[in-house]
């Protein structure tokens, strides 16, 4: 049996009604892109990098505390959808807590990040082309 989604994101917006397996793998592989573009465009607007690592009252996270959570939910992401290809509904565990993002993006520069965002979204790209056909009615537990 799929899991389902339902619902939007209230964080970022995304809405996986719809979204098939190319399109994922396109969508990941772009958000490094993305992120750098984005990251980059802040850091442009100021000298000492302090905007990247202001929490936003109405958000809570850091533009690179967000993208270091997005850099292990891709992680964690990328490892669990390799479990469900490998074997037969394996249990699946939760992603890391919040603290996990901010932990990184403080620890490594914007580069370091962006580096690591980078090659956490290609991972997730392999792994997603891996699935043909019947492997999509794969399930974890």
């Amino acid at each position: 049996m799929a899991p389902t989604v339902v619902g939007v994101c209230g964080d970022c917006g995304f809405d996986a009604e719809g979204l098939g397996p190319g399109d994922a793998v396109v969508a990941a592989r772009s958000l490094a892109r993305r992120w750098r573009e984005l990251l980059d465009g802040v850091a442009a607007r100021e000298d000492d990098g302090e905007l990247l690592l202001t929490r936003r009252l109405d958000r809570g996270w850091s533009p690179l505390e967000r993208a270091g959570h997005v850099t292990g939910v891709f992680e964690h992401t990328a490892e669990e959808l390799l479990r469900v290809w490998e074997h037969e509904q394996p249990l699946l565990g939760e992603p890391g807590g919040d603290d996990a993002g901010r932990g990184l993006a403080v620890k490594r520069q914007r580069g370091d990040l962006l580096a690591q965002l980078a090659a956490a979204a290609e991972r997730l790209a392999r792994v997603i082309e891996r699935y043909e056909g019947p492997d999509w009615d794969r399930a974890g537990v």
